[in-house]
């Protein structure tokens, strides 16, 4: 487990996280109730890992090599 994030990372994380989520959405939408459970629930322990993860690491405000505002 990393010590240190950058906002890169944070940033990374944060879009797994939601597009987890939109994915969940789509199998309820499409009437998959089972697989939406099973992928709700992966994507809340992702959550919930995260959230420790941002609590506890130190969060460099810096950007890191994927992101160049030069581009």
């Amino acid at each position: 487990m990393p010590k240190k994030m950058n906002l890169d990372d944070l940033t990374r994380e944060i879009a797994a996280i939601i597009t987890n989520f939109e994915t969940v959405q789509d199998f309820v939408l499409d009437g998959d109730i089972e697989t939406a459970e099973r992928l709700y629930k992966l994507s809340l322990g992702h959550a919930r890992k995260f959230g420790y993860r941002f609590k506890t690491v130190n969060i460099e405000k810096t950007m890191g090599a994927i992101f160049d505002p030069n581009c």
